[in-house]
């Protein structure tokens, strides 16, 4: 039965990637209005919301003076469409703040994956070989994973339209929902988008409700939870977290990490986000 109904959530999400390829347009994001003064008032009052959740997480200050950072991450995919070699990984993850360079290390039992990203070029190594496979989803794989862990800073990034647009009840709690849209400056330009949940009283980022372009059709909508908050180095983030879709089906598992020894300034070279010397390329199915 599991196995039957893991066959069928796959057939719907391929569907959808295919869907996406051949026929739904991707939407447009909204334009700031200048003379729209009740949306720069929500402006405001959203950037105030993610101000706040950025001093409960440490402070502006004590982000940007954190340079490099290393951790464990566990990921545990429930469908077959991901980005990773296989739907079980254990991974060693490496990024420059602030600078877009990450490389990710994981064993499957197709070998050793190395992945590397650096000024925005993917690189990806199988068993020391070029991996084409690898390299079409190194570049998301790595680029998703350290925005997840850098929020909520990135909704204050250049380029970041954050808009407050209320209050919600959810089981009994009180969160303030700040849609946060991206222009030409953004760095997930031109589609992505998200409504991040922030707790009204200690102003935590709880959740966020987002759409991937890159990976899936604009209508399909996916919800990210944050658990299990931990304070290393001065900062606070989340070591636990699920994805769910929301739509157009509701409630699929899509997967759950864990991360795990954080260390930031350990003083990570430039160098090692360069691809080491190659070989002949081989290729592995990423869904196999």
């Amino acid at each position: 039965m599991l196995k039957r109904i893991g066959f069928v959530i796959g057939i719907v999400v391929v569907g959808l990637l295919l869907l996406n390829k051949v026929v739904i347009p991707h939407s447009k994001k909204p334009q700031l209005r200048i003379d729209d003064e009740a949306r720069v008032a929500r402006l405001e009052k959203g950037r105030e919301v993610i101000m706040r959740a950025c001093e409960v997480a440490g402070g502006m200050q004590n982000w940007l003076a954190k340079q490099d950072v290393s951790f464990h991450l566990s990921d545990h995919w429930s469908v077959p469409v991901r980005f990773w070699p296989a739907s079980k990984v254990e991974t060693n993850q490496y990024y420059l703040l602030h600078r877009g360079a990450g490389r990710v290390e994981m064993n499957t039992r197709h070998g050793i994956h190395q992945w590397g990203l650096e000024n925005g070029v993917p690189w990806a190594l199988l068993n020391g070989k070029l991996d084409s496979d690898g390299l079409r989803h190194a570049r998301y794989a790595i680029s998703t994973s350290i925005y997840f862990f850098e929020l909520p800073f990135n909704f204050l990034n250049r380029g970041a339209y954050p808009e407050f647009i209320g209050e919600e009840t959810r089981e009994g709690r009180i969160y303030d929902k700040v849609y946060v849209s991206f222009g030409l400056n953004g760095g997930n330009y031109p589609n992505d988008w998200y409504v991040a949940y922030f707790d009204h009283l200690s102003g935590r980022l709880t959740s966020i409700i987002y759409t991937s372009i890159e990976k899936s059709p604009s209508f399909v909508e996916y919800e990210a939870r944050f658990e299990d908050y931990q304070t290393i180095d001065g900062l606070e983030f989340p070591t636990r977290g699920e994805v769910k879709m929301l739509r157009p089906i509701t409630g699929i598992p899509i997967h759950r990490w864990q991360i795990s020894a954080v260390h930031f300034n350990s003083g990570i070279s430039e160098a090692f986000f360069q691809p080491p010397a190659v070989t002949a390329p081989v290729t592995v199915s990423m869904n196999k």
